[in-house]
């Protein structure tokens, strides 16, 4: 028996890998680590907020803090966990000494987030503990976000 199987029906997931400071320079961090963010900007960086409501209403606001990140999602098509963060450890591991640093800089908050929407009310996945083990070693934090979703037409 495969331990994948033991994995609850998935509808999404994803993990992301993120970089969040005040002092963050995301191009060095790319030309660093050789990698495109998925999203990136810098603190007090403009960004445009619409009013869902009034489609012309547009006002703007800052970045709080700076953020680079990459997303699985937009690479890697599995709906096993597992394979996220496969990705993100190989696309990562060659950047471990960089990476070390940013992790042991208190002005810098690097971080794993590994999220799942599950169809139903509740949901599980495995994970190999050395995947785990080594992904760890590329943030400060894991976060998981795990969300049940149930069919808009499902009766109790």
């Amino acid at each position: 028996m495969s331990l994948h199987s033991l994995n609850s029906p998935v509808k999404m997931c994803s993990v992301s890998w993120i970089v969040q400071s005040d002092i963050l320079d995301p191009e060095a961090i790319s030309k660093e680590i050789k990698i495109l963010p998925t999203k990136s900007w810098q603190k007090d960086d403009k960004y445009v907020i619409k009013n869902r409501e009034l489609s012309h209403a547009i006002r703007y606001g800052k970045r709080y803090s700076g953020i680079w990140e990459i997303d699985s999602s937009q690479y890697v098509e599995s709906q096993i966990i597992e394979d996220h963060i496969k990705y993100i450890v190989a696309l990562l591991e060659p950047s471990s000494g960089f990476i070390n640093k940013m992790i042991f800089d208190s002005d810098i908050c690097v971080k794993l987030v590994v999220s799942c929407i599950f169809q139903g009310e509740h949901g599980s996945y495995v994970i190999d503990s050395s995947l785990l083990s080594s992904a760890a070693k590329l943030c400060q934090f894991i976060h998981y976000s795990f969300i049940g979703t149930f069919p808009e037409n499902e009766t109790e």
